[in-house]
């Protein structure tokens, strides 16, 4: 039996919850600090790999717009994994095809991935979420502005 090791690399930095009205899709990026933000991807990535010290595999994913989880990209994790680690499995959890234009070009970076891994990568490919798709719906309303987009779609690493 495989047992595979998991985060959702949250950003804790939060500022008092009566500040914002959801970690999830609304929250702006003025509450972002790139340099914690830096130091919480080291540590991620330190994390995943004493898993693999401690006999774990290392499952990766990735979210949008949310405080819960900050990588935006997991193939960019998942990439540096597969250099920095030597015998876990590597899986990517959810690599949105409709987030990307070029789905060859995806299946390229996931085969380069496997090479520079020497075959430990695995993939299960996500569609992608409603309030993904949201920035298609309200563009096209004339009712709302572009900043009530920019609202409705904010990051904590995108410009709100």
């Amino acid at each position: 039996m495989k047992t595979w090791f998991f985060t959702e690399d949250a950003y804790p930095y939060l500022p008092d919850p009566a500040e914002y009205e959801s970690i999830r899709v609304n929250l702006p990026n003025r509450h972002y600090d790139p340099a914690k933000g830096a130091d919480l991807y080291h540590m991620y990535l330190d994390m995943w790999l004493a898993a693999e010290d401690h006999g774990l595999e290392i499952m990766v994913n990735e979210h949008h717009q949310t405080a819960t989880c900050v990588v935006p990209a997991a193939p960019l994790m998942l990439a540096i994994l597969a250099r920095q680690s030597k015998t876990a499995r590597l899986l990517i959890l959810g690599n949105p095809l409709p987030n990307r234009n070029q789905p060859v070009r995806v299946a390229e970076e996931m085969a380069m991935i496997d090479v520079i891994s020497r075959g430990r990568r695995r993939q299960h490919s996500a569609r992608a979420r409603l309030y993904r798709r949201r920035t298609r719906y309200y563009a096209h309303r004339p009712n709302l502005s572009g900043r009530a987009v920019r609202d409705q779609v904010g990051s904590p690493l995108c410009d709100a």
